[in-house]
């Protein structure tokens, strides 16, 4: 096997591996696991390293033997469809932390109007007000 072959068939693996990963990583994202989560793009991080330094070993063997071959042109096609795999589920997950951010956001709010109802008072004119209890009362 040439070296475009073997760079070729590497970024596959590395990009089937990465695929595994985002798909892992969704799940993680729904089971809100945080822990899990920073594992993963640890292990995440270090694979798109493994991908960059590839892809420069495939430039270097693409300048040296030129054009692919028929093998060679369906494993770059391949490869090209599982980094679309690849970009669409982090657009997914990219959704999937932005919906777990609205739910935290609001969870936030009727946490907080929970806490301004218990604080409720009346002002000297009789209209409620939130706010800390006891500020402003001087003895």
């Amino acid at each position: 096997m040439s070296d475009m072959t073997n760079a070729l068939t590497q970024q596959i693996s590395l990009l089937q591996a990465l695929k595994e990963k985002l798909d892992n990583e969704l799940e993680l994202i729904v089971a809100r696991d945080a822990d899990g989560l920073l594992t993963l793009v640890n292990e995440k991080s270090d694979l798109l390293e493994q991908i960059a330094e590839n892809d420069k070993v495939l430039q270097s063997a693409r300048l040296s033997s030129g054009e692919f071959n028929d093998a060679q042109r369906q494993l770059a096609e391949n490869g090209k469809a599982l980094l679309l795999q690849c970009q669409h589920q982090t657009n997914v997950n990219a959704i999937a932390v932005e919906k777990n951010q609205i739910r935290l956001q609001r969870l936030r709010d009727v946490m907080m109007a929970t806490r301004n109802k218990e604080s409720m008072t009346y002002t000297n004119k009789g209209k409620t007000q939130g706010g800390m209890l006891g500020s402003g009362v001087k003895a």
